[in-house]
């Protein structure tokens, strides 16, 4: 694999500003990108990994020098390549994965995790809408969580007809396959987004004129190059609320509860659906911060 210009490897002292860890992954000499192949993002830069992000301001400074990206290999067939990941899944494995994650098997089921030989690790299917796979994310029993090559970034849905969808009005926006898993065990109809900062579009073609909660994780204070803040998850929540709220009957961003990073903490930690519908009836309306 051949390093795009202008980017360097990660290390121990130098981790990748987007998982965190010290291998594999590139960023840009300027710390305005990164190309990360553990998480996904809006584009895959070839065999390098996913494109992200990670300041602004520097990546701007470079002027409109536009970088290079490879063409993408897309998934061949990717639905039936998610009904033999479904199959390779044994009774044994699933409960495992349950038991580790604190959800259940029928909402695992729900999602239609699988188990890929190839990878020795579980798939979770990625779509762009009901039924639609574009993408395949894949986690192993440690908890690294990576694409299958090829893929595009998607949603996690649960597995609804697209008319059982339409007839859905109230919906719910987290992060990742686990934590969709995870608020549907409390019976809230929920979608999963791939990352705190991907699948804005899709999801605003999918919410039109349905009544939206967004529940945004709390994550932890990073620090930007310049010595800038920032909080991932609390500021992609607020970016997506602002794209949703041009076309969502209603939009509110709520917050996990009892010191949880995210909603399947909340849960672990003695979150109820009651917890939840209290939280939501006390949300303000989405009020969009730019024009």
């Amino acid at each position: 694999m051949s390093i795009p210009a202008g980017y360097i490897r990660v290390s121990k002292s130098r981790p990748c500003p987007i998982c965190g860890k010290p291998d594999y992954c590139l960023v840009h000499k300027d710390g305005g990108t990164a190309l990360c192949p553990r998480t996904p993002g809006e584009h895959q830069w070839g065999e390098c990994g996913f494109y992200h992000v990670v300041d602004e301001n520097a990546r701007a400074a470079r002027g409109p020098v536009i970088e290079k990206r490879p063409a993408p290999t897309l998934l061949i067939n990717p639905e039936a390549m998610i009904e033999k990941y479904e199959r390779n899944l044994t009774l044994e494995q699933l409960n495992d994965l349950a038991s580790g994650l604190g959800v259940s098997v029928q909402s695992l089921g729900g999602l239609r995790v699988g188990w890929s030989h190839q990878h020795n690790a579980y798939t979770f299917p990625m779509q762009d809408r009901p039924g639609n796979v574009i993408g395949i994310r894949v986690r192993n029993t440690t908890g690294d969580k990576w694409a299958v090559a090829g893929s595009r970034n998607g949603l996690f849905i649960p597995s609804l007809t697209t008319e059982q969808f339409d007839g859905i009005d109230e919906w719910h926006i987290v992060e990742g396959p686990t934590d969709t898993a995870a608020a549907l065990d409390l019976g809230l109809w929920t979608i999963g987004r791939p990352s705190c900062s991907a699948g804005v579009d899709m999801l605003c073609a999918l919410m039109r004129g349905k009544k939206v909660y967004i529940v945004s994780n709390y994550d932890p204070t990073k620090q930007r190059l310049d010595g800038s803040t920032f909080h991932p998850g609390q500021d992609g929540a607020a970016v997506l609320a602002d794209q949703m709220e041009r076309v969502a009957e209603r939009v509110c961003v709520i917050y996990p509860r009892r010191g949880a990073k995210d909603v399947r903490e909340w849960v672990a930690k003695g979150g109820t659906r009651e917890e939840i519908d209290m939280v939501k009836a006390n949300a303000a309306a989405w009020v969009r911060r730019v024009a």
